[in-house]
Formats: structure tokens, sequence, C-alpha cells
């Protein structure tokens, strides 16, 4: 799926500190990609030519206990075409 990697940082209420969050943007319309969920804390693993690897949480909505809890995730962002 394509998309734009924003990378930036932000106070995460629930961390209560400032974290590097990673959102991949539709090119088009420069909103959230549907069913891609923001990484927050997000680390750098590895970068080599044309890929990204990131890693971190991504925060659900526990819609029975009402609460949100973190889920690990890895990203792996590969690159076609970047000039």
């Amino acid at each position: 799926m394509p998309g734009k990697l924003h990378v930036f940082e932000v106070t995460d209420p629930v961390l209560n500190r400032v974290t590097r969050t990673a959102e991949l943007l539709d090119p088009s319309a420069g909103a959230p990609l549907p069913n891609v969920l923001t990484l927050r804390d997000a680390q750098l693993l590895h970068r080599y030519v044309d890929t990204l690897i990131f890693s971190r949480i991504e925060r659900l909505e526990d819609v029975l206990a009402g609460r949100p809890f973190n889920d690990a995730q890895t990203w792996r962002l590969e690159f076609q075409g970047v000039n």
C-alpha cells in the first residue's frame, strides 16, 4: 500500500512524556491511511538502501475495559522509485 511516512514528536498523554510518532499518510489526501494505526514511541531499527524497519507500539481501545492498551508492532517499509 503506497503512503508517505511522517515521523514527528508529540506529547503522549498515556505515557505522560514526549514520544517519537510515525504515521503513514495517504499521498493524495495527506490524511492517515485507513486501517493503519499510528506507531507510538517509534524506533528506527534498521535502514538499508530501500528499506526501513520501525518498531514499538500501536494503541488500541479496549471497548470492554473502557481503556486503551498497547500492542507491540514492527513496520517494514520499502521504498520504490525514490529519487
